[in-house]
């Protein structure tokens, strides 16, 4: 998406670490919990699949966002669906590989080369359970009401920044130069 090659390379080392959280904790979050409650009797809880999601994705983030918004309910057990931005088709047909070669079976990742009348179309399917969105305030309120309208869950981390204040007592040069590395950061 053309990002400078170092923050390329920091995006997928963020990308395996991870992998690496999940490999080494997602066994203990998927155990049963059994538990006692107060009027003696017994209960448990499981942790089950919800169902198919799709997925929404923007473009500058291309490994880390899909990762971060696809592995938590694929280690579950559910399927993605996974619209990528149409800037970053390459990106988007490398990770549905990394997936296969990772050993995830067919269909558990798959991309939809789709525009936005057609993720519509999926999202009115009643075989999608869930909905997770990344992307403008304007673009999450679009989903957002159709979520509503195909009475769909939904999962949304929309865009925007935070203020950045800097106070009086505050270290001017080191300030500027924070200031300058979030806007300047991954081209921009």
């Amino acid at each position: 998406m053309g990002k400078p090659i170092a923050q390329a390379q920091g995006e997928i080392n963020k990308c395996i670490e991870h992998i690496d959280y999940y490999i080494h904790n997602a066994d203990q979050w998927l155990q049963e919990e059994k538990l006692d409650l107060s009027s003696g009797s017994h209960g448990k809880i499981l942790t089950q699949p919800l169902g198919p999601t799709l997925v929404i994705m923007p473009w500058n983030f291309p490994f880390w966002l899909p990762f971060k918004a696809a592995l938590p309910p694929m280690v579950l057990g559910n399927s993605i669906l996974m619209k990528h931005s149409p800037s970053t088709p390459l990106c988007a047909e490398a990770l549905e590989e990394a997936f296969a070669e990772a050993g995830f079976g067919k269909g558990e990742y798959q991309n939809l080369f789709i525009n936005n009348d057609q993720a519509d179309q999926v999202m009115a399917d009643y075989r999608i359970r869930a909905v997770k969105f990344t992307g403008s305030t304007a673009g999450g309120k679009v989903v957002a009401s159709r979520c509503g309208f195909h009475m769909k869950k939904g999962c949304f981390e929309l865009g925007g920044n935070d203020p950045f204040v800097v106070f009086k007592d505050a270290d001017i040069e080191a300030a500027v130069d924070a200031a300058y590395k979030s806007r300047m950061g991954n081209s921009g």
